[in-house]
């Protein structure tokens, strides 16, 4: 059953990427170690809006977001820009109460967070194994925007086959989610791109996915355009693209023919 948007159990999250190696890059905004943090900030703003919560849509600046991210990381890891590499978790309540927590991610290189194209043949080794959920999935406010209720994403997650099973024990795992109408709606924790008609396509936002960061940073840049993609159309060997505001992009095979 889903929530109600006024539930106070129920927040926003955005989650990004904070990384010393984004100080050397210029395509960042605003410049600093926090992954296209003006898209996350438009994000929340955006889903308190779509859930009418004003207060929540009137706190959550770039200012706000930047200040409770340092006051995390000054009480976690006693300085405000850590060294390491980190997943950045923020949530906002119906009140515009910030809540951050971190934790450990791996190094990637600046190519990797703003490439200039996605190859359809990449030189470099698959970092994602991926599948397809089988089961439809309704669109509403809690697949259009990112919540704390996550029931759809928790229940595709639980259906991925082992990988010991699969082999892929050094691969990332990841889904593909599906609307009533069979169209590809996202992955359980990225924006996947298919190779569709000689360009890189994305799902579009009426199929019910969320919004994300890296999505509409890739749209911005020309790397991609929205479509539609169904289930029947999709084959498996091939390579899809995927990206979340953590991880930037990687690549991965489907492993899911319908």
């Amino acid at each position: 059953m889903s929530k109600s948007p006024q539930s106070p159990e129920l927040a926003l999250i955005t989650s990004l990427r904070s990384d010393p190696v984004l100080l050397s890059s210029t395509n960042n905004d605003p410049q600093g170690q926090l992954y296209m943090l003006s898209h996350h900030v438009d994000r929340l703003i955006n889903a308190a809006g779509a859930f009418h919560w004003l207060n929540a849509s009137t706190l959550v600046t770039i200012s706000s977001l930047e200040m409770a991210v340092r006051t995390h990381l000054t009480s976690a890891y006693e300085e405000e820009e850590c060294r390491e590499p980190l997943k950045v978790r923020v949530l906002v309540t119906l009140n515009g109460i910030i809540d951050v927590t971190s934790s450990p991610v791996p190094c990637v290189s600046l190519a990797y967070l703003f490439p200039t194209s996605l190859p359809v043949n990449p030189a470099t080794e698959p970092s994602w194994s991926l599948h397809l959920f089988p089961k439809l999935v309704e669109p509403s406010l809690y697949t259009s925007h990112k919540t704390t209720h996550r029931i759809v994403y928790d229940d595709a997650r639980k259906s991925l086959p082992s990988a010991k099973i699969t082999g892929d024990e050094s691969l990332l795992q990841e889904i593909l989610i599906m609307n009533s109408s069979r169209e590809i709606m996202e992955g359980s924790l990225t924006t996947p791109y298919f190779f569709r008609r000689g360009m890189w396509m994305t799902p579009a936002v009426s199929c019910g996915g969320n919004k994300g960061t890296t999505r509409r940073w890739a749209l911005e840049h020309d790397l991609c355009i929205e479509g539609l993609i169904k289930d029947e159309d999709l084959k498996k060997g091939e390579v899809v693209w995927m990206s979340n505001g953590v991880r930037g992009w990687g690549w991965g095979k489907l492993d899911t023919q319908r």
